[in-house]
């Protein structure tokens, strides 16, 4: 007698087999997601300190730190200056963080014209 199909054993190394490959699939699809998210922030971090760079060159930033909302993050910007060995010259560091508490997702130094000579 000819045996047809497939034994008990057969079956569950296939189904185990199957499992591990699914479970790959769903693992870089989650990384991807992660990766995605965090690039995201960052973009939206990157195009917030290219603002504030902006704002402080031109004369119109009014405070040293604030809250904005971009790409749906919340984002927390934070500018300090220092003086430069030209006295017509202030060092900005421009830091942005967001609700992660994983460090600043960025740091851009600038520098604007003190209007002293």
């Amino acid at each position: 007698m000819k045996q047809r199909g497939f034994t008990l054993i057969e079956m569950l190394i296939a189904l185990v087999i199957v499992s591990i490959a699914f479970a790959a699939v769903i693992f870089s699809v989650n990384q991807n997601v992660r990766t995605l998210t965090y690039l995201q922030r960052k973009t939206a971090a990157i195009w917030l300190a290219e603002d504030v760079v902006t704002r402080a060159q031109l004369g119109l930033l009014r405070a040293d730190s604030g809250t904005e909302t971009l790409l749906k993050n919340p984002l927390h910007w934070r500018v300090t200056s220092k003086n430069t060995q030209n006295a017509a010259v202030a060092e900005l560091t421009i830091t942005v963080t967001d609700d992660q508490g994983q460090g600043p997702l960025i740091s851009v130094t600038a520098y604007k014209g003190t209007g002293r000579v």
